[in-house]
Protein backbone atom coordinates (compact mmCIF):
# COMPACT_ATOMS: atom_id res chain seq x y z
CA UNK A 1 0.00 0.00 0.00
CA UNK A 2 1.21 3.50 -0.79
CA UNK A 3 2.29 5.69 2.11
CA UNK A 4 -0.21 8.10 3.57
CA UNK A 5 0.61 11.55 4.80
CA UNK A 6 -2.39 13.46 6.06
CA UNK A 7 -3.81 10.61 8.12
CA UNK A 8 -0.47 10.22 9.91
CA UNK A 9 -0.26 13.98 10.48
CA UNK A 10 3.38 14.01 9.42
CA UNK A 11 5.36 17.18 9.57
CA UNK A 12 7.28 18.12 6.46
CA UNK A 13 10.55 17.02 8.09
CA UNK A 14 9.03 13.68 9.09
CA UNK A 15 7.57 13.28 5.61
CA UNK A 16 10.92 13.86 3.94
CA UNK A 17 12.48 11.39 6.37
CA UNK A 18 10.17 8.65 5.17
CA UNK A 19 11.15 9.12 1.53
CA UNK A 20 13.92 6.53 1.39
CA UNK A 21 11.86 3.88 3.14
CA UNK A 22 8.85 4.72 1.02
CA UNK A 23 10.88 4.44 -2.16
CA UNK A 24 12.11 0.99 -1.17
CA UNK A 25 8.64 -0.18 -0.24
CA UNK A 26 7.15 1.07 -3.48
CA UNK A 27 9.99 0.00 -5.72
CA UNK A 28 8.54 -3.36 -6.69
CA UNK A 29 5.14 -1.86 -7.44
CA UNK A 30 6.59 1.01 -9.45
CA UNK A 31 8.70 -1.36 -11.50
CA UNK A 32 5.74 -3.60 -12.21
CA UNK A 33 3.64 -0.74 -13.52
CA UNK A 34 6.25 0.99 -15.63
CA UNK A 35 4.76 -0.46 -18.80
CA UNK A 36 1.36 -2.09 -19.05
CA UNK A 37 0.96 -3.72 -22.47
CA UNK A 38 -2.51 -4.48 -23.72
CA UNK A 39 -1.71 -7.92 -25.12
CA UNK A 40 -0.27 -10.68 -22.96
CA UNK A 41 3.11 -12.04 -24.01
CA UNK A 42 3.45 -9.36 -26.64
CA UNK A 43 6.88 -8.99 -28.22
CA UNK A 44 9.45 -6.55 -26.98
CA UNK A 45 10.84 -4.12 -29.53
CA UNK A 46 13.76 -2.03 -28.39
CA UNK A 47 12.82 -2.44 -24.74
CA UNK A 48 9.22 -1.28 -25.28
CA UNK A 49 6.30 -3.66 -25.09
CA UNK A 50 4.42 -3.83 -28.36
CA UNK A 51 0.88 -5.01 -28.96
CA UNK A 52 -0.53 -6.33 -32.22
CA UNK A 53 0.42 -3.18 -34.11
CA UNK A 54 4.13 -3.49 -33.41
CA UNK A 55 5.99 -0.23 -33.06
CA UNK A 56 9.68 0.10 -33.63
CA UNK A 57 11.48 2.20 -31.06
CA UNK A 58 15.06 2.75 -32.28
CA UNK A 59 17.67 1.43 -29.89
CA UNK A 60 20.79 1.66 -32.02
CA UNK A 61 22.12 3.98 -29.37
CA UNK A 62 22.31 7.75 -29.02
CA UNK A 63 23.89 10.04 -31.59
CA UNK A 64 27.68 10.25 -31.19
CA UNK A 65 29.14 13.47 -29.85
CA UNK A 66 29.77 15.67 -32.91
CA UNK A 67 33.09 17.28 -33.68
CA UNK A 68 31.41 20.69 -33.71
CA UNK A 69 28.16 22.25 -32.52
CA UNK A 70 25.76 24.48 -34.44
CA UNK A 71 24.19 26.05 -31.35
CA UNK A 72 25.05 26.06 -27.65
CA UNK A 73 23.08 26.89 -24.51
CA UNK A 74 23.17 25.89 -20.88
CA UNK A 75 19.70 24.33 -21.08
CA UNK A 76 17.85 23.03 -24.12
CA UNK A 77 14.07 22.70 -23.76
CA UNK A 78 12.38 20.40 -26.26
CA UNK A 79 8.79 21.55 -26.70
CA UNK A 80 7.23 25.01 -26.47
CA UNK A 81 3.93 24.50 -24.72
CA UNK A 82 3.06 25.54 -21.19
CA UNK A 83 5.51 23.20 -19.43
CA UNK A 84 8.30 24.07 -21.86
CA UNK A 85 7.69 27.79 -21.35
CA UNK A 86 7.71 27.47 -17.55
CA UNK A 87 10.89 25.35 -17.70
CA UNK A 88 12.66 27.88 -19.92
CA UNK A 89 11.59 30.88 -17.83
CA UNK A 90 12.72 29.21 -14.61
CA UNK A 91 16.06 28.11 -16.05
CA UNK A 92 16.73 31.61 -17.38
CA UNK A 93 15.81 33.21 -14.06
CA UNK A 94 18.35 30.90 -12.44
CA UNK A 95 21.10 32.23 -14.68
CA UNK A 96 21.04 29.75 -17.54
CA UNK A 97 21.03 30.50 -21.25
CA UNK A 98 18.20 28.58 -22.93
CA UNK A 99 17.26 27.32 -26.38
CA UNK A 100 13.69 26.11 -26.98
CA UNK A 101 13.14 23.71 -29.89
CA UNK A 102 9.67 22.97 -31.24
CA UNK A 103 8.62 21.05 -34.34
CA UNK A 104 5.52 23.20 -34.95
CA UNK A 105 5.55 26.46 -36.87
CA UNK A 106 3.61 28.16 -34.08
CA UNK A 107 4.09 27.65 -30.33
CA UNK A 108 1.60 26.59 -27.70
CA UNK A 109 1.18 22.82 -27.97
CA UNK A 110 -1.81 21.41 -26.13
CA UNK A 111 -1.78 24.38 -23.76
CA UNK A 112 -2.98 26.66 -26.54
CA UNK A 113 -5.84 24.25 -27.35
CA UNK A 114 -7.08 23.73 -23.79
CA UNK A 115 -10.16 25.10 -22.09
CA UNK A 116 -7.81 26.99 -19.78
CA UNK A 117 -8.58 25.46 -16.39
CA UNK A 118 -5.65 25.92 -13.98
CA UNK A 119 -5.17 24.03 -10.71
CA UNK A 120 -2.72 24.51 -7.86
CA UNK A 121 -2.48 23.74 -4.17
CA UNK A 122 -2.77 25.62 -0.87
CA UNK A 123 -0.87 23.07 1.23
CA UNK A 124 2.18 21.09 0.14
CA UNK A 125 1.75 18.08 2.42
CA UNK A 126 -1.96 17.81 1.68
CA UNK A 127 -1.39 18.04 -2.08
CA UNK A 128 1.40 15.48 -1.75
CA UNK A 129 -1.02 13.08 -0.08
CA UNK A 130 -3.39 13.50 -2.99
CA UNK A 131 -0.87 12.86 -5.76
CA UNK A 132 0.78 10.02 -3.84
CA UNK A 133 -2.50 8.17 -3.37
CA UNK A 134 -3.72 8.89 -6.90
CA UNK A 135 -0.42 7.49 -8.20
CA UNK A 136 -1.42 4.00 -6.99
CA UNK A 137 2.04 3.06 -5.84
CA UNK A 138 4.11 4.49 -8.69
CA UNK A 139 5.28 7.60 -6.82
CA UNK A 140 7.64 7.80 -3.87
CA UNK A 141 6.99 10.04 -0.90
CA UNK A 142 9.91 12.22 -1.97
CA UNK A 143 8.33 12.70 -5.38
CA UNK A 144 4.94 13.43 -3.88
CA UNK A 145 6.32 16.09 -1.55
CA UNK A 146 8.33 17.70 -4.36
CA UNK A 147 5.22 17.84 -6.52
CA UNK A 148 3.04 19.09 -3.69
CA UNK A 149 5.54 21.81 -2.84
CA UNK A 150 5.75 23.09 -6.39
CA UNK A 151 1.96 22.99 -6.74
CA UNK A 152 1.82 25.55 -3.93
CA UNK A 153 4.25 27.77 -5.86
CA UNK A 154 2.17 27.97 -9.05
CA UNK A 155 0.13 30.95 -7.87
CA UNK A 156 3.29 32.92 -7.08
CA UNK A 157 4.71 32.07 -10.51
CA UNK A 158 1.55 33.39 -12.16
CA UNK A 159 1.72 36.62 -10.19
CA UNK A 160 5.42 37.13 -10.81
CA UNK A 161 4.95 36.74 -14.56
CA UNK A 162 1.93 39.01 -14.94
CA UNK A 163 -0.57 36.25 -15.65
CA UNK A 164 -3.87 38.02 -15.02
CA UNK A 165 -6.71 35.90 -13.70
CA UNK A 166 -10.33 36.33 -14.75
CA UNK A 167 -12.56 38.30 -12.37
CA UNK A 168 -13.55 36.24 -9.34
CA UNK A 169 -10.62 33.85 -9.75
CA UNK A 170 -9.17 31.79 -8.19
CA UNK A 171 -11.92 29.81 -6.53
CA UNK A 172 -11.47 26.98 -4.04
CA UNK A 173 -12.92 23.49 -4.45
CA UNK A 174 -11.86 19.95 -3.68
CA UNK A 175 -9.88 18.15 -6.40
CA UNK A 176 -11.58 15.24 -8.13
CA UNK A 177 -11.25 11.57 -7.29
CA UNK A 178 -11.99 11.57 -3.59
CA UNK A 179 -8.38 10.86 -2.63
CA UNK A 180 -6.95 11.96 0.73
CA UNK A 181 -5.59 15.48 0.54
CA UNK A 182 -7.96 16.52 -2.26
CA UNK A 183 -9.14 19.48 -0.18
CA UNK A 184 -5.62 20.93 -0.36
CA UNK A 185 -5.27 20.60 -4.16
CA UNK A 186 -7.95 23.19 -4.30
CA UNK A 187 -7.20 26.40 -6.20
CA UNK A 188 -8.91 26.63 -9.59
CA UNK A 189 -8.73 29.50 -12.00
CA UNK A 190 -9.22 30.76 -15.50
CA UNK A 191 -7.00 33.53 -16.80
CA UNK A 192 -8.29 36.83 -18.13
CA UNK A 193 -9.20 36.84 -21.80
CA UNK A 194 -7.25 38.83 -24.36
CA UNK A 195 -10.36 39.07 -26.56
CA UNK A 196 -12.97 40.61 -24.31
CA UNK A 197 -14.65 37.44 -23.03
CA UNK A 198 -15.44 37.01 -19.32
CA UNK A 199 -12.76 34.32 -19.04
CA UNK A 200 -9.80 33.18 -21.08
CA UNK A 201 -8.82 29.80 -22.47
CA UNK A 202 -5.56 27.90 -22.79
CA UNK A 203 -4.70 30.13 -25.73
CA UNK A 204 -4.85 33.15 -23.43
CA UNK A 205 -2.78 31.41 -20.77
CA UNK A 206 -0.07 30.56 -23.25
CA UNK A 207 0.01 34.14 -24.50
CA UNK A 208 0.91 35.24 -20.97
CA UNK A 209 3.65 32.61 -20.80
CA UNK A 210 5.01 33.53 -24.24
CA UNK A 211 5.20 37.18 -23.18
CA UNK A 212 7.23 36.13 -20.13
CA UNK A 213 9.55 34.08 -22.37
CA UNK A 214 10.03 37.05 -24.69
CA UNK A 215 11.06 39.27 -21.76
CA UNK A 216 13.97 36.95 -20.96
CA UNK A 217 17.04 37.99 -22.94
CA UNK A 218 18.67 34.60 -22.44
CA UNK A 219 16.04 32.50 -24.23
CA UNK A 220 16.20 31.68 -27.94
CA UNK A 221 13.15 30.07 -29.58
CA UNK A 222 13.57 27.88 -32.66
CA UNK A 223 10.24 26.88 -34.26
CA UNK A 224 9.83 24.40 -37.12
CA UNK A 225 12.85 22.62 -35.67
CA UNK A 226 11.88 19.08 -34.68
CA UNK A 227 14.20 17.35 -32.24
CA UNK A 228 15.11 13.88 -33.47
CA UNK A 229 17.76 12.39 -31.19
CA UNK A 230 19.50 13.02 -27.91
CA UNK A 231 23.30 13.24 -27.88
CA UNK A 232 24.90 11.34 -24.99
CA UNK A 233 28.42 11.08 -23.63
CA UNK A 234 29.12 7.32 -23.85
CA UNK A 235 31.47 7.36 -20.86
CA UNK A 236 29.41 9.27 -18.28
CA UNK A 237 25.98 8.68 -19.90
CA UNK A 238 25.38 12.43 -19.59
CA UNK A 239 22.96 13.85 -22.14
CA UNK A 240 24.94 16.67 -23.71
CA UNK A 241 22.74 17.90 -26.51
CA UNK A 242 19.99 17.41 -29.06
CA UNK A 243 20.13 16.63 -32.75
CA UNK A 244 17.36 18.39 -34.65
CA UNK A 245 16.22 19.22 -38.16
CA UNK A 246 16.18 22.84 -39.25
CA UNK A 247 14.94 23.58 -42.78
CA UNK A 248 15.95 20.11 -43.90
CA UNK A 249 19.42 20.34 -42.39
CA UNK A 250 20.63 18.32 -39.41
CA UNK A 251 21.84 20.57 -36.59
CA UNK A 252 23.52 19.69 -33.30
CA UNK A 253 22.51 21.77 -30.29
CA UNK A 254 24.78 21.54 -27.26
CA UNK A 255 23.29 21.58 -23.76
CA UNK A 256 25.95 22.41 -21.18
CA UNK A 257 23.76 21.71 -18.18
CA UNK A 258 20.65 19.86 -19.21
CA UNK A 259 17.95 18.88 -21.70
CA UNK A 260 14.31 19.18 -20.60
CA UNK A 261 11.83 17.01 -22.49
CA UNK A 262 8.55 18.96 -22.53
CA UNK A 263 7.30 17.86 -25.94
CA UNK A 264 4.03 16.23 -24.92
CA UNK A 265 2.84 12.73 -25.64
CA UNK A 266 1.79 10.59 -28.58
CA UNK A 267 -1.86 11.34 -29.36
CA UNK A 268 -0.94 11.71 -33.02
CA UNK A 269 0.80 8.33 -33.26
CA UNK A 270 -1.70 5.58 -34.04
CA UNK A 271 0.84 2.79 -33.57
CA UNK A 272 1.72 3.93 -30.06
CA UNK A 273 -1.94 4.34 -29.13
CA UNK A 274 -2.56 0.79 -30.33
CA UNK A 275 0.47 -0.55 -28.47
CA UNK A 276 -0.08 1.17 -25.15
CA UNK A 277 -3.77 1.98 -24.90
CA UNK A 278 -6.36 0.67 -27.36
CA UNK A 279 -5.55 -2.24 -29.61
CA UNK A 280 -8.50 -2.19 -32.01
CA UNK A 281 -9.37 -0.82 -35.46
CA UNK A 282 -11.37 2.14 -34.12
CA UNK A 283 -9.37 5.21 -35.08
CA UNK A 284 -8.71 7.80 -32.36
CA UNK A 285 -7.60 11.30 -33.32
CA UNK A 286 -6.14 14.17 -31.30
CA UNK A 287 -8.30 17.21 -30.79
CA UNK A 288 -5.28 19.14 -29.59
CA UNK A 289 -1.92 19.53 -31.26
CA UNK A 290 -1.22 17.01 -34.03
CA UNK A 291 2.51 17.39 -33.34
CA UNK A 292 2.45 15.10 -30.32
CA UNK A 293 3.60 12.00 -32.17
CA UNK A 294 5.71 10.26 -29.55
CA UNK A 295 9.07 11.64 -30.65
CA UNK A 296 10.15 11.91 -27.03
CA UNK A 297 9.40 8.23 -26.40
CA UNK A 298 11.83 7.24 -29.12
CA UNK A 299 14.43 9.81 -28.08
CA UNK A 300 14.65 8.82 -24.42
CA UNK A 301 14.62 5.09 -25.06
CA UNK A 302 17.65 5.59 -27.30
CA UNK A 303 19.60 6.71 -24.23
CA UNK A 304 18.30 3.88 -22.04
CA UNK A 305 15.35 5.51 -20.27
CA UNK A 306 12.56 3.61 -18.57
CA UNK A 307 9.01 4.54 -19.51
CA UNK A 308 6.11 4.90 -17.13
CA UNK A 309 2.44 5.88 -16.98
CA UNK A 310 1.95 4.80 -20.57
CA UNK A 311 -1.60 3.70 -19.75
CA UNK A 312 -2.51 7.26 -18.77
CA UNK A 313 -4.60 9.03 -21.39
CA UNK A 314 -7.83 10.95 -21.63
CA UNK A 315 -10.67 10.32 -24.04
CA UNK A 316 -12.08 13.44 -25.65
CA UNK A 317 -15.54 14.67 -26.51
CA UNK A 318 -17.63 13.75 -29.55
CA UNK A 319 -15.48 14.34 -32.61
CA UNK A 320 -15.36 14.72 -36.37
CA UNK A 321 -12.19 14.32 -38.42
CA UNK A 322 -12.14 15.74 -41.96
CA UNK A 323 -9.33 14.41 -44.14
CA UNK A 324 -7.94 17.90 -44.76
CA UNK A 325 -7.07 18.50 -41.09
CA UNK A 326 -4.55 16.69 -38.91
CA UNK A 327 -6.70 17.01 -35.79
CA UNK A 328 -10.36 16.38 -35.04
CA UNK A 329 -13.06 18.91 -34.30
CA UNK A 330 -15.23 18.53 -31.24
CA UNK A 331 -18.95 18.71 -31.99
CA UNK A 332 -21.64 20.68 -30.21
CA UNK A 333 -24.71 21.14 -32.44
CA UNK A 334 -26.65 24.26 -31.66
CA UNK A 335 -23.67 26.05 -30.16
CA UNK A 336 -22.58 26.66 -26.59
CA UNK A 337 -25.33 26.13 -24.04
CA UNK A 338 -27.48 23.85 -26.24
CA UNK A 339 -25.67 20.55 -25.83
CA UNK A 340 -27.21 17.15 -26.57
CA UNK A 341 -29.63 18.35 -29.25
CA UNK A 342 -28.98 15.22 -31.29
CA UNK A 343 -28.82 11.44 -31.12
CA UNK A 344 -25.88 9.14 -31.85
CA UNK A 345 -26.49 5.96 -33.85
CA UNK A 346 -24.50 3.10 -35.36
CA UNK A 347 -24.69 1.86 -38.94
CA UNK A 348 -27.78 -0.18 -38.03
CA UNK A 349 -29.52 3.07 -37.13
CA UNK A 350 -29.69 2.22 -33.43
CA UNK A 351 -28.79 4.40 -30.49
CA UNK A 352 -26.20 2.82 -28.18
CA UNK A 353 -25.17 5.68 -25.88
CA UNK A 354 -27.00 8.05 -23.55
CA UNK A 355 -25.90 11.26 -25.24
CA UNK A 356 -26.11 13.35 -22.05
CA UNK A 357 -23.14 11.32 -20.75
CA UNK A 358 -19.98 12.73 -22.29
CA UNK A 359 -16.95 10.68 -23.32
CA UNK A 360 -14.65 13.49 -22.23
CA UNK A 361 -12.20 12.46 -19.47
CA UNK A 362 -13.81 9.07 -18.88
CA UNK A 363 -11.76 6.13 -17.58
CA UNK A 364 -13.52 3.25 -19.36
CA UNK A 365 -13.73 2.45 -23.05
CA UNK A 366 -16.57 4.23 -24.85
CA UNK A 367 -19.12 2.10 -26.64
CA UNK A 368 -17.64 2.47 -30.17
CA UNK A 369 -14.49 0.76 -28.94
CA UNK A 370 -16.23 -2.21 -27.33
CA UNK A 371 -16.15 -5.37 -29.47
CA UNK A 372 -18.97 -7.83 -29.87
CA UNK A 373 -18.39 -11.47 -29.06
CA UNK A 374 -19.51 -12.65 -32.47
CA UNK A 375 -19.69 -11.51 -36.06
CA UNK A 376 -17.32 -10.86 -38.90
CA UNK A 377 -15.80 -7.65 -40.13
CA UNK A 378 -15.57 -4.37 -38.29
CA UNK A 379 -19.33 -3.82 -38.39
CA UNK A 380 -19.88 -7.15 -36.66
CA UNK A 381 -17.03 -7.24 -34.18
CA UNK A 382 -17.29 -3.55 -33.31
CA UNK A 383 -21.03 -3.05 -33.78
CA UNK A 384 -21.00 0.66 -32.89
CA UNK A 385 -18.26 1.65 -35.32
CA UNK A 386 -18.69 3.60 -37.53
CA UNK A 387 -21.13 5.89 -35.73
CA UNK A 388 -23.04 9.05 -36.59
CA UNK A 389 -24.60 12.15 -35.08
CA UNK A 390 -28.16 12.78 -36.27
CA UNK A 391 -30.06 16.07 -35.86
CA UNK A 392 -32.51 18.23 -37.78
CA UNK A 393 -32.64 21.61 -39.49
CA UNK A 394 -33.74 23.34 -36.30
CA UNK A 395 -30.40 22.53 -34.71
CA UNK A 396 -28.47 23.19 -37.92
CA UNK A 397 -29.66 26.78 -38.02
CA UNK A 398 -29.05 27.53 -34.32
CA UNK A 399 -25.30 27.83 -34.58
CA UNK A 400 -22.08 26.04 -35.47
CA UNK A 401 -22.13 22.26 -35.17
CA UNK A 402 -18.41 22.41 -34.40
CA UNK A 403 -17.59 23.26 -30.78
CA UNK A 404 -16.31 26.73 -31.49
CA UNK A 405 -16.97 27.70 -27.85
CA UNK A 406 -16.82 25.36 -24.88
CA UNK A 407 -19.11 27.76 -23.02
CA UNK A 408 -20.71 31.14 -23.62
CA UNK A 409 -18.22 32.82 -21.27
CA UNK A 410 -15.04 31.90 -23.16
CA UNK A 411 -13.69 32.54 -26.62
CA UNK A 412 -13.85 30.12 -29.58
CA UNK A 413 -10.42 28.57 -29.09
CA UNK A 414 -10.92 25.01 -27.81
CA UNK A 415 -9.05 22.51 -29.98
CA UNK A 416 -6.17 22.86 -32.39
CA UNK A 417 -8.29 23.64 -35.45
CA UNK A 418 -9.98 26.61 -33.79
CA UNK A 419 -7.07 28.08 -31.88
CA UNK A 420 -6.43 31.71 -32.76
CA UNK A 421 -2.73 30.96 -32.44
CA UNK A 422 -2.96 28.71 -35.47
CA UNK A 423 -5.96 30.12 -37.29
CA UNK A 424 -6.53 27.01 -39.37
CA UNK A 425 -10.29 27.17 -39.63
CA UNK A 426 -13.36 29.26 -38.84
CA UNK A 427 -16.55 27.21 -38.72
CA UNK A 428 -19.41 29.01 -40.45
CA UNK A 429 -22.12 30.29 -38.15
CA UNK A 430 -24.94 28.71 -40.16
CA UNK A 431 -22.96 25.56 -41.12
CA UNK A 432 -23.48 26.32 -44.82
CA UNK A 433 -19.80 25.91 -45.67
CA UNK A 434 -19.62 22.57 -43.88
CA UNK A 435 -22.73 21.36 -45.73
CA UNK A 436 -21.17 22.45 -49.02
CA UNK A 437 -17.94 20.62 -48.09
CA UNK A 438 -19.88 17.43 -47.50
CA UNK A 439 -18.91 17.31 -43.83
CA UNK A 440 -22.54 17.65 -42.78
CA UNK A 441 -24.77 15.41 -44.88
CA UNK A 442 -28.42 16.31 -45.49
CA UNK A 443 -31.48 14.41 -46.63
CA UNK A 444 -34.99 15.56 -47.46
CA UNK A 445 -36.22 12.62 -45.40
CA UNK A 446 -34.65 10.00 -43.16
CA UNK A 447 -34.31 7.28 -45.84
CA UNK A 448 -32.42 9.73 -48.06
CA UNK A 449 -30.11 10.70 -45.21
CA UNK A 450 -29.57 7.05 -44.29
CA UNK A 451 -28.59 6.18 -47.86
CA UNK A 452 -26.12 9.06 -48.00
CA UNK A 453 -24.45 7.98 -44.74
CA UNK A 454 -24.67 4.23 -45.42
CA UNK A 455 -26.94 3.67 -42.41
CA UNK A 456 -29.73 1.08 -42.42
CA UNK A 457 -32.75 3.12 -43.48
CA UNK A 458 -35.41 1.09 -41.69
CA UNK A 459 -33.36 1.06 -38.52
CA UNK A 460 -32.81 4.82 -38.55
CA UNK A 461 -36.49 5.53 -39.27
CA UNK A 462 -37.60 3.29 -36.42
CA UNK A 463 -35.06 4.80 -34.03
CA UNK A 464 -36.02 8.42 -34.78
CA UNK A 465 -39.72 7.57 -34.49
CA UNK A 466 -39.10 5.96 -31.10
CA UNK A 467 -36.90 8.86 -30.07
CA UNK A 468 -39.55 11.44 -30.88
CA UNK A 469 -42.11 9.46 -28.91
CA UNK A 470 -39.81 9.37 -25.88
CA UNK A 471 -39.23 13.14 -26.21
CA UNK A 472 -43.00 13.69 -26.13
CA UNK A 473 -43.25 11.47 -23.05
CA UNK A 474 -40.32 13.21 -21.37
CA UNK A 475 -38.33 10.06 -20.59
CA UNK A 476 -35.62 8.07 -22.36
CA UNK A 477 -36.77 4.54 -21.61
CA UNK A 478 -34.17 3.18 -24.05
CA UNK A 479 -30.89 4.39 -22.52
CA UNK A 480 -31.75 6.71 -19.66
CA UNK A 481 -30.64 10.00 -21.12
CA UNK A 482 -31.28 13.08 -18.98
CA UNK A 483 -34.80 14.23 -19.82
CA UNK A 484 -33.99 17.94 -19.96
CA UNK A 485 -31.59 17.33 -22.86
CA UNK A 486 -34.12 15.52 -25.05
CA UNK A 487 -35.21 17.32 -28.20
CA UNK A 488 -37.22 15.75 -31.07
CA UNK A 489 -35.85 15.35 -34.58
CA UNK A 490 -38.78 16.52 -36.69
CA UNK A 491 -37.78 19.42 -38.95
CA UNK A 492 -36.31 18.47 -42.38
CA UNK A 493 -33.91 18.50 -44.03
CA UNK A 494 -32.42 15.94 -41.68
CA UNK A 495 -28.70 16.09 -40.99
CA UNK A 496 -25.94 13.70 -40.08
CA UNK A 497 -22.20 13.66 -39.62
CA UNK A 498 -19.88 10.67 -39.33
CA UNK A 499 -18.13 10.87 -35.97
CA UNK A 500 -14.79 9.75 -34.60
CA UNK A 501 -13.23 9.07 -31.23
CA UNK A 502 -10.93 11.78 -29.93
CA UNK A 503 -8.14 11.91 -27.38
CA UNK A 504 -7.29 14.91 -25.20
CA UNK A 505 -3.77 13.92 -24.23
CA UNK A 506 -1.49 11.18 -22.97
CA UNK A 507 0.56 11.16 -19.78
CA UNK A 508 3.30 8.61 -20.46
CA UNK A 509 6.99 9.21 -21.05
CA UNK A 510 10.32 8.87 -19.34
CA UNK A 511 10.06 7.83 -15.70
CA UNK A 512 11.11 10.62 -13.33
CA UNK A 513 12.37 11.06 -9.80
CA UNK A 514 11.59 13.87 -7.35
CA UNK A 515 13.90 16.24 -9.26
CA UNK A 516 12.19 15.39 -12.57
CA UNK A 517 15.35 13.64 -13.73
CA UNK A 518 14.54 10.91 -16.23
CA UNK A 519 15.61 7.48 -15.01
CA UNK A 520 17.22 4.54 -16.75
CA UNK A 521 16.00 0.95 -16.62
CA UNK A 522 17.67 0.49 -13.22
CA UNK A 523 15.97 3.62 -11.83
CA UNK A 524 19.20 5.60 -11.84
CA UNK A 525 19.09 9.21 -13.12
CA UNK A 526 20.37 9.78 -16.64
CA UNK A 527 22.58 12.82 -16.02
CA UNK A 528 21.31 16.14 -17.39
CA UNK A 529 18.02 14.69 -18.71
CA UNK A 530 14.66 15.95 -17.38
CA UNK A 531 10.97 15.65 -18.08
CA UNK A 532 8.12 18.15 -17.73
CA UNK A 533 4.41 18.41 -18.47
CA UNK A 534 2.55 15.64 -20.24
CA UNK A 535 5.78 13.84 -21.12
CA UNK A 536 6.07 11.38 -18.24
CA UNK A 537 3.49 13.18 -16.11
CA UNK A 538 2.85 12.03 -12.56
CA UNK A 539 -0.80 11.63 -13.63
CA UNK A 540 -0.49 7.89 -14.20
CA UNK A 541 -3.92 6.64 -13.20
CA UNK A 542 -6.02 9.61 -12.18
CA UNK A 543 -6.20 12.88 -14.09
CA UNK A 544 -7.31 15.69 -11.80
CA UNK A 545 -8.68 17.71 -14.70
CA UNK A 546 -5.84 19.82 -16.08
CA UNK A 547 -2.16 19.61 -16.97
CA UNK A 548 -1.74 23.40 -17.01
CA UNK A 549 -0.95 23.96 -13.35
CA UNK A 550 1.07 20.78 -13.02
CA UNK A 551 3.02 21.75 -16.14
CA UNK A 552 4.05 24.99 -14.46
CA UNK A 553 4.99 23.05 -11.31
CA UNK A 554 7.13 20.70 -13.41
CA UNK A 555 8.82 23.63 -15.08
CA UNK A 556 9.74 25.13 -11.72
CA UNK A 557 11.47 21.89 -10.74
CA UNK A 558 13.11 20.96 -14.04
CA UNK A 559 14.21 24.47 -14.96
CA UNK A 560 15.83 25.19 -11.60
CA UNK A 561 17.53 21.79 -11.30
CA UNK A 562 18.93 21.85 -14.82
CA UNK A 563 20.26 25.39 -14.38
CA UNK A 564 22.05 24.34 -11.18
CA UNK A 565 24.07 21.53 -12.81
CA UNK A 566 27.80 21.76 -13.37
CA UNK A 567 28.49 22.23 -17.10
CA UNK A 568 29.40 19.10 -19.01
CA UNK A 569 32.93 19.03 -20.31
CA UNK A 570 34.36 16.60 -22.82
Amino acid sequence: MADTITDKKLSRRQFVGTAAAGAAALGAVAGATTLIPRVAASPTVGGVKAAKDTITVPRAGPVPIPSSWDYTADVVVVGYGGAGAASAITAAENGASVIILDKASAPGGNTSCASGHLQWASNAIGAAEYVLTAGLGTLTTAQALAIGTQLTNVGTFLTNHNVTLAPGNPTSSTASGGFPGAQYYNWNASVASHDGYPAGTGKDFFQYLAAAVNKQSGIQVMLSTPAQHLIQDPASRTVVGVQANSSGQIINVKANKGVIMALGGYEGNRDMISAFNDDNPVAIYPAGTPYNTGDGIEMVTEVGAKLWHMQGFEYGYYGFKPSVFPSAFWLQPGGAGTMYAYIIVNSAGNRFHAESTSWGHIKTKPEPQLPNSAGTGIAGIWPNYPFYMIFDNTILTQGPVGMTQRSTTTGPTVGWNFSFLHGDYTWSKDNSVEVANGWIVQGKDLPTLAAALNINAAGLQAQVTNWNSMCAAGADTQLGRTASTMKPIINPPYCGIQMCMTMINTQGGGKRNERNQILDTMDNPIPHLYGAGEFGSYYGFWYSGSNLGSGVADGLTSGADAAAQAPWSS
